[in-house]
């Protein structure tokens, strides 16, 4: 008796699709994936580049040189003051309105805003030692321990 029980109303009662697992799995394979690639890195290329031959592949001046770590130096500053008036408004949110939720939402967009001031800074950094793929370990070491505060000539 419940064995036809059974099989009227399994056809009926499928919690596979319904569940969806065939797509939760698909996805979990395509992020597993994401992840392999974010973490691959590629072999170095056997000729290194110095920093003087690459300014001359791309036809960089001195000149050009300095205009560009002047502006990567202006958006850093930006983006830094961009970073403290969002991450200021979010705390006045939170403080007057115990708006958590926005407070939250201005708290990410501070960390977006000083992860582009960071990019920004390296990049300065780059220039104004004149060195091709610094490290992060370097940077924090040097980067604001310097005197000038323009690229070396």
């Amino acid at each position: 008796m419940f064995k036809r029980l059974g099989r009227a109303i399994k056809p009926m009662v499928d919690f596979r699709p319904w569940l969806g697992t065939k797509q939760i799995a698909k996805d979990s394979k395509s992020i597993a994936n994401a992840v392999k690639t974010l973490y691959h890195t590629d072999s170095p290329s056997q000729t290194k580049e110095t920093f003087d031959e690459a300014c001359k592949r791309q036809g960089m001046t001195a000149q050009a040189l300095q205009e560009q770590f002047e502006a990567y130096f202006l958006y850093a500053i930006v983006f830094v003051l961009c970073a403290v008036a969002v991450l200021g408004y979010g705390i006045f949110l939170y403080a007057h309105s115990h708006a958590i939720h926005a407070s939250l939402l201005c708290l990410a967009i501070s960390v977006f805003f000083t992860v582009l001031a960071f990019r920004y800074h390296f990049w300065c950094y780059q220039l104004k030692n004149r060195k091709l793929g610094a490290s992060l370990h370097d940077y924090f070491k040097n980067a604001f321990t310097s005197k000038k505060g323009q690229p070396h000539e």
